[in-house]
């Protein structure tokens, strides 16, 4: 076994906070094993203004730890993922180190810039100014926020400004200077604002400098205090995909050092591996590079991968991609996903519901007035009284957080600032927004009266706000010329079941989330689609 062990990271706070933190977990895991630690300032933390994607060279911000392994200087180097360029790395191996961080992207605007463009005064700006050096993020986002944003400032023309800096010098120009929003990832954001983790119970103090514990939690009340005088919102992967690799952690040594190998095998994290590597080798067929305008997202999921693929390539193209795929696809080399198909076809009047139309059902809304002091999680739009005010409730400021994308915008043409949304992938999906909130959360789910009466087990608590009749059956339906059926929500498939028990036997299929769990458990081994147009272009004949 190896006694002495030298890490490499770069010298910025996140680099050197990730850098322990996998230093914590291998003096866990090999506790009589020395770590010493050598951060170095990069290429790309000295030049803090040119955009990375202008930048000459690649991987300006690991070349030169690279040379630094190689010349024997440190046993292995500490990367975030996606700083690393898709080129083979030679003489190094790199593999996945702990388990991946969200790799959602975070939108933050100044409350004070909100005020001002809602103010009828006649200098209302007319220009909302983000801060962003991504090409990606402003592709896709140039066009989701300008559905997704409240009402009042979505015809307001938005211009994406470079910023450059570590994550608390980004969050200071963009608090000081002339902007109005500013773009993070979230997965740096969430670690800044958690360092405790390093010190808390069960992890090995003696690895981290009293200097860096400091600098640590000044970070973190900082960026807490910044947060304070902004609103956020998390943007959501189907339209926003990550940069490939975002939110993972590698470690790269020499392929000759087997001793290093053998320690770092056991803090691998296959399914990160396998996504990472699925993600870059995706955007490789686009050419790579951080001046791409093209997000991959690849989320490895008990029913699937999720694909979501989004962006302009270099000639022009647009792309938009977004599907569920076997796993075996995380273990191929080359993506044929275009080539699959689904085992059986059926004719519209075979499937339920039939002819290609959704189910139709009556909704009355109910005279219940919202808890104050309540985050809320709105199944559909009106599900949320259209009376519903967003202002604060003595300082209470709700977490508005929705099922899908759908319901987002419907809210948002209310002018009502949606913090999130579990992308119509249902609500097992993680919010976390936790350490962004910096309050202990407590939602509500707004939805029918008869949801809690389902074979539905939502997270939250229900409080009805509409009532919902059965699914309306369309006359001359047979439900023995029945052969699949795709169920929407679990009272669907309860209340049709019960009618007509010979559509148990049918091929099932649903979208993500709650629908699909409760047909998992009923052993009906259902197949799943993003949504009902999905499956409708997929399965159905013409």
């Amino acid at each position: 076994m190896l006694s002495e062990l030298i890490i490499g990271s770069r010298k910025s706070s996140l680099a050197k906070f990730q850098t322990y933190l996998v230093a914590s977990k291998l003096k866990r895991t090999f506790p009589d094993i020395q770590i010493k630690f050598r951060f170095l300032e990069s290429q790309g933390d000295r030049d803090q203004t040119t955009p990375l994607w202008k930048m000459e060279g690649r991987s300006v911000f690991t070349q030169d730890l690279h040379k630094d392994l190689l010349a024997g200087n440190i046993n292995c180097i500490i990367h975030s993922w996606k700083d690393l360029d898709l080129e083979d790395r030679g003489e190094t191996i790199v593999q996945s180190v702990l388990e991946r961080e969200d790799p959602r992207d975070l939108l933050f605007f100044k409350k004070t810039s909100y005020d001002k463009f809602i103010s009828q005064t006649s200098d209302k700006p007319n220009l909302i100014n983000i801060a962003t050096s991504s090409p990606r993020r402003e592709r896709n986002l140039g066009i989701f926020l300008p559905k997704f944003l409240p009402n009042v400032i979505q015809n307001i023309p938005i211009q994406f400004n470079p910023i450059r800096g570590n994550i608390q010098t980004r969050f200071r120009k963009f608090i000081e200077q002339d902007f109005d929003g500013l773009v993070v990832a979230k997965a740096a954001l969430d670690r800044m604002l958690e360092p405790e983790v390093l010190w808390d119970s069960n992890q090995n103090v003696t690895l981290i400098s009293d200097e860096d514990k400091k600098e640590f939690i000044e970070n973190k009340n900082f960026l807490q205090n910044c947060i304070e005088l902004c609103y956020f919102m998390v943007l959501p992967l189907s339209q926003n995909p990550n940069a490939p690799a975002q939110g993972a952690l590698c470690v790269e040594y020499l392929k000759t050092d087997s001793a290093i190998q053998s320690i770092f095998n056991k803090l691998e994290d296959k399914s990160t591996g396998l996504t990472v590597e699925k993600e870059r080798e995706i955007l490789s067929q686009y050419g790579g590079g951080c001046h791409q305008k093209i997000g991959v997202s690849i989320l490895d999921r008990d029913y699937g991968v999720i694909k979501f693929t989004r962006g302009l390539t270099d000639s022009g193209i647009d792309i938009e991609d977004r599907r569920i795929l076997p796993k075996s696809i995380l273990n191929e080399k080359v993506d044929s996903s275009s080539a699959r198909h689904p085992n059986n076809k059926y004719k519209s009047t075979e499937v339920w519901p039939p002819n290609k139309n959704m189910a139709e059902r009556t909704r009355e809304t109910l005279k219940n007035e919202i808890p104050k002091n309540k985050d809320l999680f709105v199944t559909r739009s009106n599900s949320l009284p259209n009376d519903f005010s967003p202002e604060n409730e003595f300082g209470f400021q709700k977490i508005i957080w929705t099922a899908g994308l759908k319901t987002w915008k419907d809210l948002a043409d209310r002018n009502i600032w949606v913090n999130g949304s579990f992308d119509s992938l249902g609500e097992n999906e993680k919010m976390g927004i936790d350490k962004l909130v910096n309050r202990p959360l407590d939602f509500i789910k707004l939805a029918h009266d008869t949801e809690n009466n389902s074979t539905n087990e939502s997270k939250y608590p229900i409080f009805p706000t509409y009532k919902v009749s059965s699914p309306i059956v369309p006359d001359g339906f047979d439900p023995k010329a029945i052969k699949a059926a795709f169920w929407r929500s679990t009272t669907e498939y309860d209340a049709l079941t019960a009618i007509y028990p010979e559509l148990l036997k049918v091929e099932h299929f649903s979208g993500p989330g709650s629908t699909y769990k409760m047909l998992a458990r009923a052993n009906k081994n259902p197949n799943v689609y993003l949504s009902f147009n999905h499956w409708l272009d997929e399965v159905i004949e013409d």
